[in-house]
């Protein structure tokens, strides 16, 4: 990052998997819960996270140290309901503990730049309410060990834009960044492996499709009908962001993720869209991070996937270097 993007400052790592099996596992690659009061974690995680995290401290940059926990964010919510911790005072409390003492273990570390208590909560018939009281029980764990570190709290389901706002302010808490996802929308973003089967196939000025199609899922949005065109541009992100974020700018804002799959090409928009949605960021100071999720083989990346810097077999690399001067200007 410090080579090919000097200006960046921020690295996010995924890295605490805390009921993130299921089965629980034992390894500290895969999961870092245990069953052993009074910290329910396995230190071993710490020998494999700490040089990730040193790695990026000791070049200049700042850290938010997320967990991603499937089972615990409520993966199951249809079929298993109680296995989260929105739902099962158990595991909640057992996650305060963990992160307690994952906390206190990193409160000595420089750069801390935040604690994100759960990525992305999976239950998608959770109260707001259950979610909010979750998140200022795991920052008050957070504090009480390391009060200078802000926590980083998101909404239910999977951050998703569209349910962010006034629900997810967390009563009497402060030191707080609240966070969203963009993967706005979906089926451009993602790409197609069908070129016969793409519903979005192009993003820019002069481009419109159905609300419908731009916003599958946020139903209250097409109040106008489904089927008006809406333009897919600049003024898309803009309308977007002003009307579900702006709303709450007297907070820090981070937009957790966001990317443009490699299999979106150049003539789609896909660099066009990045610099548009920094452009905007940058106006509303809403922080960012982009998703490099991994994929491909001996030919390079995969169309699904989004990693700046791919690594062949043999041992050298290809970077994404027209997403790194689309973002240049934003960092």
């Amino acid at each position: 990052m410090r080579k090919l993007a000097p200006n960046a400052t921020m690295a996010r790592l995924v890295g605490v998997l805390w009921d993130n099996t299921k089965p629980l596992q034992t390894h500290p690659n895969k999961e870092c819960r245990t069953h052993e009061p009074p910290n329910y974690f396995n230190d071993d995680c710490f020998e494999d996270l700490d040089p990730w995290v040193k790695s990026a401290t000791d070049a200049g940059l700042w850290v938010i140290l997320a967990v991603r926990g499937e089972f615990s964010a409520g993966q199951d919510f249809e079929t298993e309901p109680g296995e989260s911790v929105f739902r099962n005072e158990t595991l909640r409390s057992q996650m305060y503990a963990m992160w307690k003492h994952v906390a206190a273990h990193y409160a000595s570390f420089d750069r801390i730049a935040a604690y994100e208590i759960l990525s992305e909560p999976r239950d998608k018939t959770v109260d707001a309410a259950a979610v909010r009281e979750f998140y200022e029980g795991g920052c008050a764990a957070t504090r009480e060990v390391d009060p200078q570190t802000p926590c980083l709290v998101g909404n239910a389901p999977y951050y998703k834009l569209w349910k962010f706002g006034n629900d997810t302010i967390l009563a009497n808490t402060s030191n707080v960044i609240y966070t969203f996802d963009y993967f706005e929308p979906a089926q451009y973003v993602f790409g197609s492996a069908s070129p016969t089967d793409i519903a979005i196939p192009k993003y820019g000025a002069g481009t419109s499709y159905p609300c419908s199609t731009l916003y599958k899922g946020w139903s209250q949005v097409c109040s106008t009908g489904g089927s008006a065109e809406v333009p897919f541009d600049k003024s898309w992100h803009e309308h977007n962001l002003r009307t579900y974020a702006e709303s709450l700018k007297q907070y820090p804002l981070f937009m957790n993720q966001f990317e443009v799959v490699h299999g979106v090409s150049a003539a789609a928009g896909r660099y066009e869209y990045i610099t548009d949605l920094l452009s905007i960021a940058k106006d509303l100071d809403i922080g960012w991070a982009w998703w490099t999720w991994a994929g491909g083989n001996s030919d390079g990346w995969s169309h699904g996937s989004s990693e700046v810097v791919f690594r062949f077999p043999n041992g050298t690399i290809m970077v994404d270097t027209p997403v790194l001067d689309a973002m240049a200007p934003y960092f």
